[in-house]
């Protein structure tokens, strides 16, 4: 069983997700049905994301400097 589905049938309530190569975050909503997507962000993007909405976040700021890469030796 994949991560998303154990926290579905747990029911935690919001599901981020945090795309490195990609740069961008996805912030999906618990539902009956599976979990939605509620936003769709890119780096230099800056909103309130679910659960932390209180909060204003760059979605930038959440991810290492788009130059630095992880050396594995």
């Amino acid at each position: 069983m994949t991560k998303l589905r154990l926290y579905h049938a747990a029911g935690v309530p919001y599901y981020w997700l945090l795309d490195p190569e990609d740069r961008t975050l996805t912030v999906m909503e618990w539902s009956e049905r599976g979990y939605v997507v509620r936003h769709a962000a890119k780096d230099g993007a800056v909103g309130r994301f679910e659960p932390f909405d209180a909060v204003e976040l760059a979605v930038g700021n959440l991810l290492l400097p788009a130059n630095s890469r992880s050396s594995t030796t």
